[in-house]
């Protein structure tokens, strides 16, 4: 196998664990929030930012799963799709990180991963997977169509 079918594979596979971690928060968002009447405000608003992105979140998801099944069957069109879904799904996750931060402190932060509060867990994991996608030293340039 050549290394660009390689690096192809290799993002593909992420995309796979990105495009379900995305699907896990968003429909862990999702449920999980409605049993949630009895937290600070300050905390139910840093969590309703990740709630009101949590079916964008499994649409994102999707997208994943299928970009990554257009890599594994090497398309040249997945390789441009995981480019940019890769760069929204960094921005957002981040966002909500961040959101969350600013409700909660850094150590409050740090109480929800000692907690095991499994949005948070999937949104931190989701990110660092996503991230790691989207620097992968293999180039995209590999998966372009083949010059006549």
């Amino acid at each position: 196998m050549s290394e660009s079918l390689v690096g192809a594979k290799i993002i593909g596979a992420l995309c796979i664990i990105v495009g379900v971690l995305l699907i896990a928060v968003g429909v862990s968002s999702a449920f999980s929030l409605t049993v949630l009447g009895s937290l600070p405000p300050e905390i139910l608003s840093a969590l309703s930012s990740i709630s009101g992105n949590a079916y964008m979140l499994i649409v994102y998801g999707i997208i994943a799963l299928g970009l990554a099944v257009g890599l594994f069957q090497e398309e040249e069109w997945a390789a441009g799709g995981v480019g940019v879904l890769l760069l929204i799904i960094v921005v957002s996750t981040g966002f909500n990180i961040y959101s969350l931060y600013s409700a909660l402190g850094l150590s409050g932060l740090y109480t929800s991963l000692l907690t095991f509060n499994i949005p948070f867990i999937i949104t931190i994991g989701t990110f660092i997977v996503a991230l790691i996608s989207l620097i992968y030293p293999v180039s995209y340039t590999h998966l372009t169509l083949p010059t006549n």
